[in-house]
């Protein structure tokens, strides 16, 4: 597109073999309508997918969704003992090694404090709390792992 036309006041149609600006934007405009009226207005979001839209009357109060997470952490406790029993598993190096670590760290911290720090009430729990919570999402990973790679678990028991 020769660029002096357009910046002199001179027509942006066809210039050069090429579609002007505005028969671009309409050409994309079309497109878009076509797209939404095939996908529906809520598919097409700035991010790519968006949430279903609910109506309040559909979603469920608070405690079934408590319920559903209390449901969840029961089947993640039952099967942590198969993630670490089954023979058929490959069991990460960093899971073997790494719980069993921070357990013992988690239990002994007291001793492990430099300088005498677990004295402090504050440290030492402070400490104690971020070493259980990297236990935990150690753990809990590898459950959701598990779940995912294990062929004989039944189908409402996966991720």
């Amino acid at each position: 597109m020769d660029s002096t036309s357009v910046r002199d006041g001179g027509s942006a149609e066809e210039v050069g073999g090429e579609t002007s600006l505005s028969s671009r934007i309409s050409t994309l405009e079309n497109r878009l309508q076509a797209l939404e009226s095939k996908m529906g207005r809520s598919a097409i979001t700035r991010t790519g997918y968006s949430l279903p839209e609910t109506s309040p009357k559909d979603r469920s109060p608070w405690w079934r969704a408590a319920l559903r997470g209390l449901a969840d952490m029961g089947k993640d406790l039952t099967l942590l003992p198969r993630v670490f029993t089954d023979p058929r598993y490959p069991l990460p190096w960093h899971i073997r090694v790494g719980v069993p670590a921070l357990a013992l760290v988690f239990f002994f911290s007291d001793y492990l404090m430099p300088l005498g720090l677990a004295a402090i009430p504050v440290v030492g729990k402070v400490f104690d709390l971020a070493v259980a919570g990297l236990l935990f999402w150690l753990l809990w990973r590898e459950v959701r792992r598990y779940r995912a790679l294990s062929p004989d678990l039944p189908e409402s028991w996966r991720a």
